[in-house]
């Protein structure tokens, strides 16, 4: 009896999965958020036209009062606002863009991390800009918001 049971237990070692090789753990991370700021009649960035300063612009989550991590891209003079920490949990973000004191616009996200099949990835269930104009280029994945400067 004593040999049957040491039997079984190496045969299931030895033929059982090996949970990393038959599922190999991966991971997709969320996507990044560009945004490209505009001036609405002239359609220039308004970073690199001047018209904003990057000391004076500040991202806030309303939801918790946080500031949301960004950097500007300002390589090639695009200008752009990359936001790449969002998505990383299941989280809600309500985002306030300000230049000075003054709020841009509103970005929305519901965002639910999952993993199915060893892969985890994100969903969102919801991706909402308001309060300006603005278009997304999804081939490149670009928010152009549209913002006239003097009355911002």
């Amino acid at each position: 009896m004593k040999a049957k049971l040491i039997f079984a237990a190496l045969t299931l070692m030895f033929f059982s999965c090996d949970l990393v090789k038959d599922c190999p753990e991966c991971m997709t991370p969320p996507q990044a958020f560009l945004f490209n700021l505009l001036d609405k009649d002239s359609g220039e960035n308004l970073f690199v036209n001047g018209t904003f300063s990057p000391d004076d612009f500040q991202i806030i989550n309303v939801l918790n009062q946080q500031p949301v991590q960004y950097e500007l891209i300002e390589e090639d003079e695009l200008g752009y606002i990359q936001i790449h920490s969002i998505g990383w949990q299941t989280e809600v973000v309500n985002c306030h863009f300000y230049h000075k004191d003054e709020q841009l616009f509103t970005f929305y996200v519901d965002a639910i991390r999952k993993s199915d099949d060893c892969c985890s990835f994100t969903r969102y269930n919801a991706i909402e800009v308001e309060g300006k104009e603005f278009e997304l280029d999804n081939s490149v994945g670009v928010y152009r918001v549209f913002i006239s400067p003097d009355n911002q």
